[in-house]
C-alpha cells in the first residue's frame, strides 16, 4: 500500500486534501511526501498547515466546499486524464494482488462476508482486527452503509449501532462486526435485540485479547505486554443465556454458510 501511495504522491501536481489531519499514522511518521501545491480543506482553522505547509488553505464544511468545487469544474473545459485513471487502476491491481499474496486469511474472510450480503447491507463495525481489514479493501456500493466510529475509535460501538440500524430499516440486512473485547463492552444490548425480535447477525473476532493494541505492543514495544490478554466466557452459551443463537466458525469456508443462516 505505502508504494502506491508513494508513487501517486510523487506524480501528483497538486493534492487536494479534505478532512485529513495528516497524522503521524497515515503518513507514516510524516516521511510520506505530499506536493508542493497543497490545497488543504477543514474545518478547523487549526487543523490547515499543522504538519504540511498548505500552498492554498480552505476553512470550510467539506460536503459545502466540494459542492462548490464541483459546480466551478462543471463550468471548465474537460481535460482527457485517461493517463491517470490507468495510472490508478494499475496501482490498486498491483495493490490487491500483493494484499491476497501477504494476507490471504483476511482477504479471504472480508470477501467472503461481502459474498453473502445484498449491496445496501448496512454493517456496523466495531475497533477489531477483523474492522481494520474491511476498512481497507470491504466493497462498499451505498452511502452509509459501512459505520465505524472514526476519530475516537469507542470500542462497544457495532452492537448498539447495528441495532438502532435494524430498527431504523427493518427491511435491510444489518451486521454487528465485533472483536470479543470491544463485543464485552456493550454486550448487554443483546436482551435489547433479542426483546424486540431483531435479526442482527454479530461476527464476533474471538482472539483473547484486545488485538490491534496487543499488535502494536509487539510492533513497538518489543512484545511486551500490557493489560491487553482477555479471559473471556464462553460466548456461544452467553448468546444462548439471553435468548439468541451462536454459531461456531472454525473455517474460512465456514463464513458464508453461517452468516446466510443467520441472516
Amino acid at each position: 500500500m505505502p508504494r502506491a501511495i508513494e508513487e501517486v504522491l510523487r506524480k501528483a501536481d497538486v493534492m487536494l486534501a479534505v478532512g485529513t489531519r495528516f497524522s503521524s499514522l497515515s503518513m507514516r511518521h510524516w516521511s510520506l511526501k505530499v506536493p508542493e501545491n497543497l490545497i488543504h480543506v477543514d474545518i478547523e482553522h487549526e487543523e490547515i498547515g499543522k504538519n504540511y505547509p498548505a500552498k492554498v488553505g480552505v476553512v470550510g464544511d467539506a460536503k459545502s466546499v466540494l459542492q462548490q468545487i464541483a459546480k466551478r469544474l462543471r463550468s471548465m473545459p474537460r481535460i482527457n486524464r485517461s493517463d491517470w485513471r490507468r495510472l490508478c487502476k494499475e496501482l490498486k491491481d498491483s495493490v490487491w494482488k500483493e494484499l491476497k499474496t501477504s494476507h490471504p486469511t483476511e482477504v479471504e474472510a472480508v470477501m467472503k462476508i461481502r459474498s453473502v450480503l445484498e449491496r445496501n447491507a448496512i454493517v456496523a463495525a466495531d475497533t477489531t482486527i477483523l474492522s481494520y481489514w474491511m476498512q481497507r479493501i470491504f466493497p462498499v456500493y451505498e452511502p452509509r452503509t459501512f459505520l465505524y466510529p472514526f476519530g475516537y475509535v469507542a470500542m462497544g460501538y457495532a452492537l448498539p449501532a447495528a441495532i438502532a440500524s435494524k430498527i431504523a430499516f427493518p427491511q435491510r440486512q444489518v451486521i454487528a462486526v465485533c472483536g470479543d473485547g470491544g463485543f464485552m463492552v456493550t454486550c448487554q444490548d443483546l436482551a435489547t435485540a433479542v426483546e424486540h425480535k431483531l435479526c442482527i447477525p454479530i461476527l464476533l473476532y474471538d482472539n483473547e485479547s484486545f488485538g490491534i493494541l496487543k499488535h502494536f505492543q509487539d510492533r513497538y514495544f518489543g512484545g511486551r505486554h500490557i493489560g491487553v490478554d482477555l479471559s473471556n466466557p464462553d460466548f456461544a452459551k452467553f448468546a444462548d443465556s439471553f435468548g439468541a443463537k451462536a454459531l461456531m466458525v472454525n473455517s474460512l469456508d465456514q463464513i458464508g454458510p453461517c452468516l446466510t443462516e443467520a441472516l
